[in-house]
């Protein structure tokens, strides 16, 4: 068996892979090609669970899933960001060593890590292809390789975006369709594409980017170098900086706080604007709105393409609720063809706090047992 069976893991596989790997295809079921598994645990009799880790630029989340998705136990803690590549690094170690630990304590063992990070990833390598400056020197980092082989599980990369769609796909409000499009609308705007009950990640991963659809070709720059972005005008940054600059708004906006980093900031803003909306404020329903109909701009013209028949809002934005969601799906609908418009539906995400933290679980449990599988009908 060659590394090809596990997809972010180049070359030979490493010797506590087999292990974990021979673990595994212990327990699958033989016979008729059957998939079907029977309860599993370990060599040692301990039940199975997976490490889920997200990574952000203010923090680490991570937490266990069992088979079933249940979250066991989570924690967060400072990311380091700022600190470079190296300290990051040692953050999720430190975390995931914790991770361990607990299981071994619950009578269960980790069977292997899956890491949500934003940014373009490279799978063949299980590296980050591209990441921005919120994690510094993250572009470039050999993750997968770094993480085996400080912690002696097999580790499984996924955009954080994609690992969201994947929970809400698998155990969420995207259950039981085949294809849809999720959208997440926090700091920035990540999305991710599930077709054919699959995540799919395009020619370089970068597939489902959906902060990046434009809908003003003559709008501010971006970053990545296009313009009109729909991250410019409705992620929790630009709602923010909204904020800042309305004369019925600024002087709801805190200072910011040198001891905390924009994202933050950025998130407290949101809440804030919320908050108003909640209470009646006008102004704030209408700019909570109006990032509600760029949304929808953006993903009438996904729609089109992809021909999906769900969209899925996740996100701290998506707490806006109504005053965020009912321009999004009046938008959509008014946007699309009439002959889509009457089968597309629009649902806010059922994980949102932990929905990264589900999701690279979901990967790390799906990527291994499917390479089980692979290897087991091998043996046949």
């Amino acid at each position: 068996m060659t590394g090809h069976f596990l997809e972010g893991i180049g070359g030979p596989l490493p010797k506590h892979i087999f292990v974990a790997l021979a673990a595994v295809c212990a327990n699958v079921d033989k016979g008729s090609g059957s998939e079907r598994r029977r309860e599993r645990g370990t060599v040692m009799g301990q039940r199975p669970v997976w490490i889920g880790v997200d990574v952000g630029g203010t923090k680490i989340a991570a937490g266990l899933v069992d088979d079933q998705g249940q979250l066991l136990h989570s924690t967060r803690s400072p990311s380091e960001a700022m600190a470079g590549r190296h300290a990051i690094l040692e953050r999720i170690t430190c975390v995931c060593e914790r991770m361990q630990q607990t299981a071994e304590d619950m009578g269960a063992a980790a069977q292997a890590l899956g890491i949500a990070s934003p940014g373009l990833i490279n799978y063949e390598e299980g590296s980050i292809r591209f990441a921005t400056s919120a994690l510094k020197d993250w572009t470039g980092t050999k993750v997968v390789s770094a993480l085996e082989d400080r912690l002696r599980l097999p580790v499984f990369l996924e955009n954080d975006a994609n690992a969201a769609a994947l929970a809400e796909s698998r155990m969420g409000a995207g259950l039981g369709h085949s294809d849809f499009l999720y959208i997440s609308i926090g700091t920035g705007i990540g999305g991710g594409l599930i077709l054919g009950r699959a995540l799919h990640r395009g020619i370089v991963g970068g597939a489902g980017n959906f902060g990046h659809v434009a809908i003003d070709r003559r709008g501010p720059r971006c970053y990545c170098g296009s313009r009109g972005c729909v991250e410019l005008y409705a992620s929790a940054k630009a709602l923010a900086a909204q904020m800042a600059s309305d004369p019925q708004l600024q002087h709801f906006v805190s200072r910011q706080k040198p001891d905390r980093q924009d994202s933050e900031e950025e998130r407290s803003e949101v809440r804030t604007l919320i908050a108003l909306a909640d209470e009646g404020n006008h102004r704030a329903r209408e700019l909570l709105a109006e990032a509600g109909r760029s949304i929808g701009v953006a993903a009438a013209s996904t729609i089109h393409v992809i021909n999906c028949g769900l969209v899925v809002v996740g996100g701290g934005v998506c707490h806006a609720g109504r005053w965020l969601m009912d321009p999004l799906e009046e938008t959509i609908k008014h946007s699309v063809s009439p002959a889509l418009a009457a089968h597309i539906a629009v649902k806010q995400a059922r994980h949102t706090e932990h929905a990264g933290v589900l999701g690279a679980a979901l990967v790390s449990r799906e990527k291994l047992y499917s390479a089980a599988v692979m290897q087991d009908q091998g043996d046949d």
